[in-house]
């Protein structure tokens, strides 16, 4: 190992070879990697890039163990994070070995998170973090944030699957400072490839209930431009009446990387109609839905002592929804949403620490038959229809302004700031994140956040025979205590944390009798009491069979108290959180060839749900604790795969929303192609 060379007053450690581990992709490169290391946290980022960025102050040490890779959730212009609190990682070998076929069935065996599917195979969930809403959390694919203002229950509406996505990590707890606006509770992070290795990937995947999908993806390097393309359609008849779909996708990623600079580019297209059977009511179960979402982002990076990042980016939804399938004409919404965004992030280093600040300007606005202030002298036709017309229309900007400090010395770290909303009124959002290491194995870590979240259009202007809009809710607020601990050794990984979440104007539908149209309120308080713990050992770092071999054992639990201050009101949705969620998974191999995974989840939720009986009547339940079981195979010869995968195979009898009974066991199989370096 070479060392010499200096890099901001700290040794740059130079490898021209990789030992104790066979890290496959960079014994391929050929190419000397340079390693800057952040011995604060648990990760090292890894780049072929000149190291003229900021390293950290401490001492680089003589041995390296590399276990993640964190760039996605970052917003600065480097791969660094100004996060004391990692994320959960979930890797390209982890998604590859997974027996489900699509993003939203793949989230449920996360212990943090609550995917409540109103259908499965990424037809329409709600994402909860810790508890909160659907409302409450970040989407971000490559660093932009594409939350939905208009609802939650659209923020999965992407142009990116499973199967072309490379990385998602899982942000927890409140990163308004960090992560911007939604980020209440949290974020999803996605990451798409971005390889520069030329490679090909064909994917045909069949089922019961007529379901098919057929993916394709590329990555092609030109040069220093990289690109990265994926297309796929998807499409099953219904595991029961009205519960058909057919979505397709369409993606491109492309970057350039010259000296010092880096250009980049993404665009997304995802056109989804299915059946609604029952979704937002259980009188009418013939509903039907249609989502056009649209993305892009450009963007550029550079500099060396100071780094600099811009974007600008875009999104429009056109949502589509009617009441009764074959008489679109007894109730229909149409929904355009657009948002439109610039932000620019600016890093440096000195004597206290890695400096960032963030700008972002955000403009989001609606154009509805149903949503919005109604403004006549603007109407006008609908694409999605004839005779429906935009009558009303409702538009917002704000600003979000956020300074970070990042400062190690030794085995301690410290990230601390704040964030600054200007929309109606200013309001600043500080917090601090307090890390130390204790030894080589342990990591102890300390929180306290202030986070945001404004209310979404559905929120503010939402009105049927049952609900009623209140276009004057103010924005939800919360106050976040974290304590935790990380801890490795040898083969085995642990995590836990106990947390503390004091909600204020947190956001519900709500009634004070049975007699009165439910309203979006600003609940008074909101008190959130949470504990999680996931380990994680991997016996094959140890020991390797070629008959049979043990790659990964996990198993994670989440508990969840949620209490409210105020009361005389019926709540529609703040008290059924997931109170309990245990998930368990073994990944075999055999022979470098077959795989089998095999995964398990008990989720037991809080509150009541509605069963429609066969003579019109309804009857209220308590929701009631279920396991799933899923499991996949696979079977590798050159560049041909061959899977197979069964979900719910216990075939378990089960609700996450009123009335909503999901899928019994599901059988799905399929072929891969791969194709590496294309010339």
């Amino acid at each position: 190992m070479k060392q010499k060379k200096r890099c901001l007053g700290q040794r740059l450690v130079h490898f021209s070879q990789w030992t104790r581990k066979p890290y496959a992709t960079f014994c391929s490169i050929g190419k000397v990697i340079k390693i800057c290391v952040l011995v604060d946290t648990l990760t090292v980022v890894a780049t072929q890039a000149k190291c003229e960025s900021l390293i950290d102050t401490a001492q680089v040490s003589s041995h390296i163990d590399i276990d993640e890779v964190i760039v996605a959730t970052d917003r600065t212009p480097v791969t660094f994070t100004q996060m004391v609190l990692q994320p959960t990682v979930i890797t390209t070998r982890q998604l590859d070995a997974a027996p489900q076929q699509s993003l939203t069935d793949f989230l449920e065996y996360i212990p943090s998170l609550d995917i409540r599917q109103r259908s499965t195979n990424d037809v329409q969930a709600d994402l909860s973090i810790r508890g909160g809403s659907t409302d409450q959390n970040a989407i971000i694919i490559n660093k932009i944030n594409f939350s939905d203002p208009q609802t939650g229950h659209n923020n999965f509406a992407l142009p990116i699957d499973l199967g072309n996505t490379q990385k998602i990590e899982i942000v927890s707890g409140a990163q308004s400072r960090i992560l911007g606006t939604n980020a209440l509770n949290g974020a999803v992070c996605f990451s798409t490839p971005s390889d520069t290795v030329n490679s090909a990937t064909a994917r045909l995947t069949v089922g019961d209930y007529g379901l098919y999908k057929i993916s394709a993806a590329t990555n092609l390097t030109f040069n220093r431009l990289s690109n990265f393309a994926a297309v796929a359609k998807s499409h099953s008849d219904g595991y029961t009446d009205n519960t058909d779909f057919d979505i397709q996708t369409v993606y491109y990623r492309g970057i350039y990387k010259a000296k010092n600079i880096s250009l980049n580019a993404q665009f997304g297209l995802t056109d989804k109609k299915f059946g609604s059977n029952g979704f937002y009511t259980l009188s009418y179960p013939t509903q039907y839905e249609e989502n056009m979402l649209t993305i892009g982002s450009i963007g550029i990076e550079t500099g060396q002592r100071v780094k600099i990042a811009a974007n600008v980016y875009g999104r429009r939804l056109r949502d589509y929804y009617v009441l009764v399938r074959d008489n679109p004409n007894i109730y229909q919404n149409h929904h355009l949403t657009d948002v439109l965004g610039a932000n620019l992030a600016l890093e440096t280093s000195s004597r206290i620490g890695r400096t960032t600040l963030n700008a972002e300007y955000r403009n989001e606005r609606i154009s509805s038959n149903r949503l919005g202030n109604i403004d006549t002298s603007r109407s006008r036709r609908a694409r999605t229809s004839d005779s429906i017309r935009y009558d009303h229309f409702y538009e917002r900007g704000y600003l979000t302004v956020a300074l970070n400090n990042k400062y190690t010395a030794n085995k301690f770290s410290m990230s601390v700031g704040a964030a600054i909303l200007q929309h109606k009124d200013i309001e600043i959002y500080p917090g601090i994140d307090l890390s130390y290491a204790v030894g080589n194995n342990l990591r102890l870590y300390a929180a306290a956040n202030r986070s945001f979240r404004l209310p979404t259009f559905t929120d503010l202007f939402y009105n049927d025979p049952k609900h009623k809009q209140n276009p004057d809710l103010k924005a939800e607020k919360a106050t976040t205590y974290e304590f935790g601990l990380r801890a490795k050794k040898s083969i085995f990984e642990m995590s836990g944390n106990i947390y503390f979440r004091h909600g204020k104007n947190i956001i519900d539908w709500a009634r004070t009798s049975s007699i009165e149209l439910y309203e979006a309120q600003n609940i008074t308080e909101l008190n959130t009491f949470g504990q999680e713990v996931q380990i994680i050992a991997r016996p094959a770092e140890i020991a390797k069979s070629k008959w049979l071999t043990v790659n990964s054992v996990e198993c994670g639990y989440s508990h969840i108290d949620v209490s409210k201050t105020a009361s005389g009101y019926e709540s529609l949705y703040a008290m059924d959180q997931l109170k309990h969620k245990f998930t368990a998974a073994i990944n075999l191999q055999s022979a470098d060839r077959l795989k089998v995974d095999i995964r398990a989840v008990y989720q037991k939720r809080n509150g009541n749900y509605d069963l429609a009986n066969a003579d019109g009547t309804v009857e209220t339940h308590p929701y009631n604790g279920f396991w799933t079981f899923d499991a996949g195979a696979s079977y590798k010869i050159k560049w041909l795969l061959v899977f197979a995968e069964a979900t719910n195979i216990g075939n378990s009898k089960y609700f996450d929303f009123s009335g909503l009974q999901l899928p019994g066991r599901w059988v799905k199989g399929g072929v891969k192609i791969s194709i590496e370096e294309l010339r």
